[in-house]
């Protein structure tokens, strides 16, 4: 079963789409606070199946990536944590809702694999 990580208020058109789309094909929503300190601890939780946000949202993960680099992590083990934040389970992420930086885009790609764009 599909389950899809939404943060974002469903005033949002992107988050909006994202879980009337997970609903109708019948998969599972859950909900983070992207207020919290523990916002990603959150989305580990959920274990999402794809993730469908803003390039901002996928910015955080960037930094998690550059922090364990810091902490002397390599580059494949910083990807597998940084990866190891969005749970097991995911397939898809989904960047949108804004110009997504070309940079950004290279990094999702590294790390998580399927990457589609979603204006």
């Amino acid at each position: 079963m599909s389950c899809q990580a939404l943060f974002a208020p469903l005033s949002h058109g992107l988050a909006r789409r994202a879980a009337w789309s997970e609903l109708v094909h019948g998969g599972r929503l859950g909900f983070c606070d992207a207020r919290r300190a523990a916002f990603l601890e959150e989305i580990r939780a959920v274990a999402p199946t794809q993730l469908s946000a803003a390039p901002r949202f996928y910015a955080l993960y960037e930094a998690a990536y550059d922090g364990h680099v810091a902490r002397g992590l390599g580059d494949a083990a910083a990807l597998a944590a940084t990866r190891a934040l969005a749970g097991r389970r995911l397939r898809l992420v989904a960047a949108g809702g804004a110009r997504v930086p070309p940079a950004l885009l290279a990094f999702l790609e590294r790390c998580f694999g399927a990457v589609a764009r979603v204006s």
